[in-house]
């Protein structure tokens, strides 16, 4: 089993490295245009394979974080990607499996903020506080595209703030996994939560940028 893990974890990185390439090149280019569009999608099925990967390897080695990190940031692109689509017919879009996702990314992160707690009482405050954050962002989300997929009618503005935030969040959760990865000496906190911090401006940039002026 443990050559099988060894391949999987392979996978994993070449994945994540095209996911961070992609996202990248995404938030650089055009938005709208023919390669912005391309890089979104290879940056999907990349994040796809990363999820698909964590979860073969968060369940063999039992590390329940990864897990839960996984279905959180998964979700996030999954949501900016399906956004798109459903928002553009004014909610009549939306799907069985969006509601799924959404109430299973909830259920997911509610656990991480259990998970959280937990920690915070065995005195890993560092660790607890990381979970903390990470689920408020996940169930704030669920519970907010929750309240959307009910929406009859949906402010132009919605669709790509909607996509924005959550693409960039799912990114977040990526660069958030590479610098944990392989930077040492820092701070755990620092290393965890120093990409949200860094990239939160960028989704209120672009997010204000894409508004249309009608809303």
């Amino acid at each position: 089993m443990e050559k099988y893990h060894i391949y999987f974890l392979s996978v994993h990185i070449t994945a994540g490295m095209l996911a961070l390439l992609c996202g990248l090149l995404a938030m650089l280019l055009k938005k709208g245009s023919k390669p912005h569009r391309l890089a979104g999608k290879i940056y999907f099925w990349a994040m796809s394979v990363v999820f698909v990967t964590a979860v073969i390897i968060s369940l063999y080695k039992v590390i329940p974080f990864l897990l839960m990190v996984a279905v959180f940031s998964f979700y996030g692109a999954v949501t900016g990607y399906r956004v798109l689509y459903w928002a553009k017919k004014n909610g009549n879009g939306v799907q069985w499996f969006d509601w799924v996702a959404s109430c299973f990314n909830a259920v997911f992160c509610a656990a991480l903020l259990v998970y959280g707690i937990m920690k915070l009482v065995d005195g890993n405050t560092s660790f607890g506080i990381i979970a903390i954050v990470f689920a408020s962002f996940g169930i704030t989300g669920s519970l907010r595209d929750i309240r959307s997929f009910r929406m009859k009618t949906i402010k132009p503005g919605f669709r790509i703030g909607s996509h924005i935030g959550n693409m960039i969040g799912a990114y977040i959760a990526t660069v958030t996994a590479f610098v944990v990865t392989n930077i040492t000496g820092v701070p755990a906190i620092i290393l965890w939560l120093g990409p949200t911090v860094l990239f939160l401006p960028v989704i209120f940039y672009w997010q204000r940028k894409m508004k249309p002026k009608n809303g």
